[in-house]
């Protein structure tokens, strides 16, 4: 698809060589930095690191280019919305100061290696090592991988996160993930490098899968706020205003219904009805195989009769 250019001329004087980028402007941190993180960590990885965000847990990434470190820690702030970090940021830590995760507030902060040793020093380093028994997770930008915090009074929820993975929004994200992957492999794919992403800007299928993948994300991200997200005011009904005109928000009032909702469902599956429920879909699964089982029949049928005619006339 043709993308107009923008192109900014300078004066011979400067010695400046001339800027062409396309239009739209390149959206860095909405599919370049989306489109490394899903790459590097898959769907599945980068969910649990960022539920663990919303939980206020500290977080460290590692990588051995600038350009990758500093946006995908910037993408991680992004794909929390409409929730804002509100402890502390560094894009890319100060002379690789590693003291800084023994900080007793939360975080998110990059670290910059010059090669793979130097990567795996850092992952070995003893206040990395003892920081991730107090709640810090890893992120591994060169290998893909991601060193979960090993508080002992977190494995729980991490079970938990794994368990939230298994929902339908998530088998969604992993066939943009797939799509994704094919789409790199192509020639004119320019998520594997910022240079050219900058100067050409992602193709019109790649803007479209990361779309939907960053659609997907946020619509993950509000859901765990229930019903707060519905409309401008929703969050009004979970809080109340005193004498004095201050606004209160009333935690209970927005887990009540949902624990009560649990508990319904719970009771609910040990039901007949429920499980007559399940009995239904499960026929109706059979009945599609059968008839899916019955059109391949037909058209295999179908081939070999036009196949042996063919070969009667001749």
């Amino acid at each position: 698809m043709h993308r107009p250019m923008f192109t900014a001329d300078f004066a011979p004087s400067l010695n400046f060589p001339p800027i062409s980028t396309p239009l739209p402007l390149p959206q860095v941190r909405r599919e370049w930095g989306l489109a490394t993180l899903i790459l590097r960590l898959k769907f599945d990885k980068l969910m649990k690191v960022l539920m663990l965000l919303l939980l206020e847990k500290p977080l460290l990434v590692v990588g051995i280019r600038t350009d990758e470190v500093s946006i995908c820690t910037c993408t991680l702030l992004h794909l929390l919305a409409p929730y804002k970090w509100a402890s502390v940021f560094i894009n890319i830590l100060p002379d690789n100061n590693l003291d800084f995760v023994e900080s007793p507030v939360p975080f998110i902060a990059g670290v910059l290696a010059g090669d793979e040793k130097e990567v795996e020093m850092i992952l070995n380093d003893f206040c990395v090592q003892q920081a991730l028994h107090y709640g810090l997770s890893v992120v591994d930008l060169y290998s893909g991988e991601v060193h979960f915090t090993k508080e002992v009074e977190f494995q729980n929820m991490l079970i938990k996160c794994d368990s939230i993975l298994t929902t339908n929004i998530f088998v969604k994200m992993s066939n943009y993930e797939q799509r994704l992957r094919y789409l790199v492999t192509k020639e004119d794919s320019t998520l594997l490098s910022l240079k050219l992403f900058i100067e050409y800007g992602a193709s019109s299928s790649e803007s479209v899968v990361l779309k939907n993948s960053l659609q997907s994300i946020n619509s993950f991200i509000k859901s765990v706020a229930g019903d707060m997200q519905s409309s401008y005011d929703a969050w009004k009904k979970y809080s109340f205003l005193n004498e004095d005109n201050e606004i209160i928000f009333l935690p209970n009032r927005l887990l009540q219904p949902l624990q009560d909702k649990l508990v319904l469902l719970e009771n609910m599956v040990e039901t007949q009805l429920f499980s007559a429920y399940i009995e239904d879909k499960v026929e109706m699964e059979s009945d599609d195989m059968f008839r899916k089982h019955e059109a391949e029949e037909k058209t295999i049928a179908m081939w070999v009769r036009r196949y042996w005619k063919k070969r009667r006339t001749c």
